[in-house]
C-alpha cells in the first residue's frame, strides 16, 4: 500500500539547482520553511525559486512580501534575471530610457514569465484573506505556487482574544 501511494505522488516543485533538488523537494500542497540568519540570502534564495517555477510550470504563481514593497521586489527580481545589482536595475529604470537595449530586454524577459500568471502582493492580509484570495485563484486557474516571504510578518488568522506568546501566533499562521 505505503509503495504504490509513493508511486502515485505528484513531482515537487524543483529549484533551479540538480544539487539541492537531488537533498530534497517541495511537496505540492505542503508548506516548506527556509530558515537562517539575517542578511544570508533567503529572499534571494525564494525568489530564484520563484523564478524557476515560473519558467516550469504553466500555473499561477503567488508570491506575498512582508518585508519589501511591490515595486522594490520587482526590481529585485528584474536584478535576479539579469544578473543585476538592484541598485543597476533601479538606476536602468531611472535612465529615461538611454539604455534601451537593456530595457527592451528586461521587458521582454518580464512579458514572458510573468504575463497573467503572477500575483506580488505586498499589503498587510490577515492569513485568512491571504488564503481566501489563493482559494478564489484556484478556482479560476491552476495555482502553481505561493511563496511567503517572511512569515512571521504574516498577520495571524482571526480569532477572539489574543495568542498568549508570538511562537503560538506564528504557529497558528503556518498552520493555516
Amino acid at each position: 500500500f505505503l509503495l504504490r501511494a509513493a508511486a502515485e505522488t505528484k513531482d515537487g516543485l524543483d529549484t533551479p539547482w540538480y544539487g539541492l533538488n537531488r537533498l530534497m523537494r517541495i511537496d505540492r500542497g505542503g508548506m516548506t520553511v527556509v530558515g537562517a540568519a539575517t542578511s544570508v540570502g533567503k529572499t534571494t534564495f525564494l525568489l530564484n525559486v520563484f523564478l524557476h517555477a515560473l519558467r516550469n510550470s504553466d500555473g499561477t504563481v503567488v508570491y506575498w512580501s512582508g518585508e519589501i514593497a511591490g515595486p522594490l521586489l520587482v526590481a529585485r527580481l528584474l536584478g535576479v534575471l539579469v544578473g543585476m545589482s538592484v541598485g543597476d536595475v533601479l538606476r536602468l529604470l531611472r535612465s529615461d530610457g538611454e539604455e534601451m537595449d537593456e530595457l527592451e530586454a528586461m521587458q521582454k524577459e518580464l512579458a514572458t514569465l510573468f504575463g497573467e500568471r503572477v500575483y506580488i502582493l505586498d499589503r498587510s492580509e490577515s492569513t485568512d484573506e491571504l488564503c481566501s484570495f489563493v482559494r478564489g485563484l484556484a478556482h479560476e486557474r491552476e495555482v502553481a505556487a505561493v511563496f511567503i516571504d517572511y512569515l512571521q510578518m504574516l498577520p495571524p488568522p482571526a480569532r477572539e482574544g489574543r495568542y498568549a506568546t508570538r511562537e503560538q501566533e506564528v504557529t497558528a499562521v503556518a498552520k493555516t
